[in-house]
């Protein structure tokens, strides 16, 4: 690559400002050894993926699978069918609850996303929020203070039986090192849920924008149009030297 496309690749990048960086995904499908239900989740996805999960009590959450038993939460129709969500929803066949049981308990054991690094936007679903059931999922610094926070509850508009409701924080910097998913609804027998697709993104550092915008050559299209405009430069500037020396 020759000198000019690198520069002119440097300064189109900086004039386009930071970007995010590609998503990375966490959906529970894969974890590098065979699946099952039951499988509890920690630190499996830190290397590849940079997050960690634990539950807010020091226990590890659980890996559910749809289909036998239920032990997330009872899907379509009518809370019926033992951790089913509906056809149109993207979660697989795994995702994650507290302790895979249903209806055996009043209480929810918070979870804690962990970031290797701080991220600039986060994102997940909360699988099955229906009747009188809500969740605060909370973004926290590096210190443990919560600088963003959303409410979903049943009204929300992709919330239901056996559907994904979405949220997602997206901010200017790389602020974000954990995320506390906590259920602040009614308390009951009938409670049921599950967390899946969760995903993260960072933004560059100003000297990895500078780096990586080096290596980005400028179409041929621009640098022919910037051929022409210093042309006319050169010829007005050439006239207007030949206009003093005449003088």
């Amino acid at each position: 690559m020759t000198f000019k496309n690198r520069v002119a690749g440097v300064l189109f990048l900086l004039a386009a400002g930071p970007t995010l960086q590609a998503s990375t995904v966490v959906n529970f499908e894969s974890t590098g050894e065979p699946l099952y239900e039951g499988m509890l989740i920690g630190d499996e996805y830190l290397a590849t993926s940079g997050m960690g999960f634990r539950l807010a009590d020091g226990r590890l959450p659980y890996l559910s699978e749809v289909g036998g038993e239920a032990t997330a939460f009872w899907g379509p129709e009518n809370s019926t069918q033992a951790d089913l969500t509906l056809a149109s929803e993207d979660v697989g066949k795994h995702f994650l609850t507290d302790d895979g049981q249903v209806a055996q308990s009043t209480t929810v054991s918070d979870l804690i996303v962990s970031f290797a690094s701080p991220v600039a936007s986060a994102s997940g679903d909360i699988l099955d929020v229906d009747g009188d059931e809500a969740w605060r999922i909370d973004a926290l610094d590096a210190l443990g203070d919560v600088i963003d926070s959303i409410l979903l509850d049943a009204l929300f508009a992709e919330a239901g039986d056996g559907k994904a409701a979405s949220w997602s924080f997206s901010h200017g910097t790389n602020d974000i090192s954990s995320i506390l998913i906590a259920y602040v609804g009614v308390d009951h027998f009938q409670r049921g849920f599950a967390w899946d697709n969760f995903a993260c993104d960072t933004l560059p550092a100003v000297g990895e924008v500078a780096q990586s915008a080096v290596i980005v050559p400028l179409p041929a299209a621009a640098w022919s149009g910037m051929a022409t405009l210093a042309g006319l430069l050169a010829v007005k500037r050439g006239r207007r030297l030949l206009s003093a020396l005449r003088a």
